[in-house]
């Protein structure tokens, strides 16, 4: 019964933090719950081995969640520069061969080929043709160099010609699926409102496109990305959310650290508004504040969204993906409205939430185990 299991994970980790020890009217709930769940569960299984039916490994079939990672290192102007800039976007390369996702790397780190100066094979055109296969999958796409913007058109630095903020939308707008939008440069902040849209994240590594300095905030996160310390919600896995908080406040640091002022603030923007927000408007996971009266919530989508799932996470199909989507959704929207709700009620919301993750998980890791022995 693996989604008992999961259901204690949920509480432990997730809702006791939120009742904070404060009440033993809310360790009592936690208390009636988690029995009503196990005798559930312990029913469940005598009616399975009662009816001894096969497994459905139709649901087997679903179509996984593919995800394609393109990775960009632009023109890097000096050495210096040239060595950091590759060291991150490898990161992201091992990050994606640790699960087996699907990558490109375009280096342009690399001494440019004399060929490579014509339309057909340039750096720009190679990043339009893969945005554009990559049309029907969830995309992360990350941009490691420098950029710039005169006031009216931001650009990334590429060797050969530099691509901007409407030409990269442009070719972005036929995807279907999630896309992930990483830009770790200076002046990518001006990136930002161009690039934001529903079902989309962008990330940047500046505030505007008026910090025009040399970027760090591509070192921490490709360092993040992987870091099961930026792990803040203990589900054995890191989000893109908690990449970019543990990377911001990483950044942050350093200015600290160094005496300097800071020249980069990054943002991270997932609603839609074109607006964006900071890591200091998050506690752990969660927003605790809004960029302006009116404006999405920010920070939603990034929670859910991952470049390598935890092994219960990898065992979803699309359609249970989105469902899971749905329910930690649903939840966070809980959160939010607690204070208007009586703790009875809250309380009894979260747990019908938690069971049903709990058994979205179960159902799919069954089939999957059942699809392998039949498939031994």
């Amino acid at each position: 019964m693996h989604h008992i299991y999961r259901f204690v994970t949920y509480i432990c980790t997730q809702w006791l933090p939120l009742v904070g020890f404060q009440s033993a009217a809310g360790l009592y709930r936690v208390a009636v719950f988690f029995v009503f769940y196990v005798l559930a569960s312990i029913t469940t299984l005598f009616a399975q081995l009662g009816t001894a039916t096969e497994p459905n490994l139709e649901a087997v079939a679903e179509t996984p969640v593919m995800r394609q990672l393109i990775v960009v290192t632009g023109a890097s102007g000096e050495e210096a520069y040239a060595g950091n800039f590759r060291n991150w976007s490898e990161r992201w390369v091992q990050a994606s061969q640790a699960g087996n996702i699907q990558y490109e790397w375009i280096d342009g780190t690399q001494p440019i080929e004399e060929a490579a100066t014509s339309d057909q094979v340039s750096d720009k055109k190679r990043l339009l043709d893969l945005i554009t296969k990559s049309s029907d999958k969830e995309l992360w796409l990350v941009l490691i160099g420098h950029g710039t913007f005169d006031g009216k058109v931001s650009k990334f630095n590429l060797r050969g010609e530099d691509i901007t903020a409407n030409e990269l939308e442009q070719a972005l707008s036929t995807g279907k699926g999630t896309q992930v939008i990483v830009n770790c440069f200076s002046c990518s902040g001006a990136f930002l409102p161009v690039l934001s849209r529903p079902g989309r994240i962008v990330i940047t590594a500046t505030k505007s496109g008026a910090e025009l300095n040399y970027s760090r905030f591509g070192d921490y996160l490709s360092l993040s990305i992987l870091d099961p310390a930026a792990d803040l919600d203990h589900d054995h896995s890191v989000s893109i959310l908690e990449a970019f908080l543990m990377a911001a406040k990483r950044t942050e640091q350093f200015y600290v650290d160094e005496s300097r002022l800071a020249t980069e603030h990054p943002l991270l923007e997932d609603g839609g508004d074109k607006k964006g927000v900071s890591a200091a408007f998050f506690r752990g996971i969660r927003l605790v504040k809004q960029a302006a009266e009116g404006t999405t919530i920010d920070g939603e989508l990034a929670a859910m969204t991952l470049l390598n799932s935890s092994k219960d996470d990898a065992s979803l199909d699309k359609l249970r993906a989105q469902k899971r989507n749905e329910l930690e959704l649903a939840l966070r929207t809980l959160r939010l409205r607690k204070a208007s709700m009586t703790e009875d009620e809250y309380y009894a919301n979260v747990g019908e939430i938690a069971l049903e993750l709990a058994n979205l998980y179960d159902t799919a890791i069954e089939q999957v185990d059942a699809a392998k022995v039949r498939g031994q």
